[in-house]
């Protein structure tokens, strides 16, 4: 995610339940079937949701965790926004999101379930052993928020994201309950499988992670979406939609928007140009489609698998730069966050340095070094102003008080601290070492030690002491 700290910064750069325990294979990828109705008049959601989980753990399970983040904007008191955006963020003040669960079943029975804020627990009939397999069913109920977040709807589109019960992660510390923290991006999970059959009135069209097809009667249309290997399933709707597309390689790319043609075509060239790039430099990009949305979305940008959405205010030929820039860094999650996963509220850096890393190479690739110098320069008088600063470039977002804090920390710090690495070894070698580490970590969560690894192979030197003096861990 990008905040609109980013216009100041390049500012200052220019300036300057089906079934019981089935034995399958613990490498298989789950899945999730998804059947849900929009109902435009309440701004509510109705959905059934079947999960095959499969217990990748070496420890039997009792239970399985979920996340319910649209609980998160229950109340006032903790909706996921600082409280001085709070106006940007309810424009039209605030009403509550959240949801509800109907009914939850496991082998086709009624199963106990206990909610605590954004995290459910299921229980299980009896012990999930390892590498077995189960199907969990959800009825579910979500109301969204006047909110321009990434969940919610506005004036021009309604945003689907992190909509609907998401099986939470089990590691070593036992399973995830982390908060929908206001600061960073709260999210960790693994890739799996989507079905997904949408219903909402026919004069919507939709932008979603993977793709789609529709049926249409007289009042609504139905989208029949199917992704596959991704981390995350989100959906834009509006009544508003232009669409322009074009393909790099074996990827359609879509620019969805409802302004200006000019600038449509533009976030077009755009994507099209970073997904280009950064096929050609990290790895090629594995999806056969990735849209770029404008959206109700005051915050800049953010990233979901196989789709971008991008603040409607940047949609102009004053920020056609910060335009560029925003998707441009988006459009590097898709490499770093959304094939290579990690957990990005405890090391955030792993994406976001390296996303920040990604563009300024994509500025040096299109426009050369001299402009790509002045963003480092601008980066290191932006970080510089937090020199003093307790926080480290590797710290988890909890630590940090205010989104400036951490935006100078982890993304033009850490960013800064690529660059010192690049400059240690050299860019060949280091761009050898990024490719090799997209390869090697397709589809996974890893941590810093498997970018150190592939860093250290590929470069022939023990890369730790560059790592801890770049970006010092805890």
């Amino acid at each position: 995610m990008r905040k609109y700290r980013t216009i100041i910064i390049f500012a200052l750069a220019i300036v300057l339940v089906v079934g019981g325990f089935l034995h399958v294979t613990a490498d298989k990828d789950d899945e999730y079937i998804i059947d849900a109705q929009l109902d435009t008049h309440v701004m509510a959601l109705t959905g059934r949701e079947t999960v095959k989980y499969t217990n990748t753990a070496d420890v039997p399970l009792k239970e399985i965790y979920f996340h319910l983040y649209p609980n998160a904007f229950k109340a006032q008191s903790i909706a996921p926004f600082p409280k001085d955006e709070m106006g940007l963020a309810y424009p039209d003040g605030f009403s509550p999101g959240y949801m509800d669960i109907l009914g939850v079943k496991v082998r086709n029975k009624e199963t106990r379930f206990d909610i605590d804020g954004i995290n459910m627990k299921v229980s299980l009939p009896g012990e999930l052993m390892p590498g077995r397999s189960t199907s969990i069913t959800i009825n579910f109920m979500v109301k969204l928020p006047p909110s321009d977040g990434r969940f919610g709807y506005g004036k021009n589109t309604i945003r689907l994201a992190n909509w609907y019960p998401i099986v939470s992660m089990y590691g070593k510390d036992g399973w995830n309950k982390d908060p929908y923290y206001a600061t960073g991006d709260p999210f960790y999970s693994e890739t799996a499988k989507y079905t997904v059959r949408l219903t909402a009135p026919s004069e919507y069209s939709v932008a979603s992670t993977g793709t789609a097809k529709t049926e249409e009667n007289k009042t609504n249309k139905m989208w029949y979406i199917n992704a596959d290997k991704v981390r995350d399933m989100a959906v834009v709707l509006s009544d508003k939609f232009k669409v322009k597309s074009t393909s790099v390689g074996g990827t359609k790319v879509n620019s969805y928007y409802f302004g200006d043609d000019k600038i449509g075509e533009r976030s077009l060239k755009y994507a099209a140009d970073a997904l280009e790039y950064y096929s050609r430099t990290f790895g090629r990009y594995p999806y056969p489609e990735y849209d770029v949305v404008e959206a109700d979305f005051y915050i800049g940008g953010m990233e979901y698998p196989q789709l971008s959405m991008i603040d409607r205010t940047i949609y102009s030929k004053n920020n056609i730069f910060v335009l560029e820039q925003i998707i441009a860094h988006e459009t590097a999650h898709q490499w770093w966050y959304g094939v290579v996963g990690n957990n990005e509220v405890k090391e955030p850096w792993l994406d976001e340095a390296l996303t920040e890393y990604s563009t300024m190479q994509y500025f040096r690739e299109f426009y050369g070094s001299e402009l790509s110098n002045r963003f480092w320069k601008a980066y290191e008088q932006f970080a510089d102003k937090y020199a003093d600063s307790k926080r480290k470039v590797t710290d988890p977002v909890n630590k940090f008080t205010n989104d400036t804090e951490y935006s100078a920390i982890v993304y033009e710090k850490g960013a800064l601290g690529f660059k010192k690495i690049e400059d240690a070894v050299g860019r060949d070698n280091f761009i050898k070492g990024l490719k090799m580490y997209y390869k090697q970590n397709m589809y996974k969560n890893v941590s810093a030690d498997d970018l150190i690894e592939a860093i250290s192979k590929a470069t022939g030197k023990d890369m730790k002491a560059h790592f801890k003096k770049a970006a010092p861990r805890s």
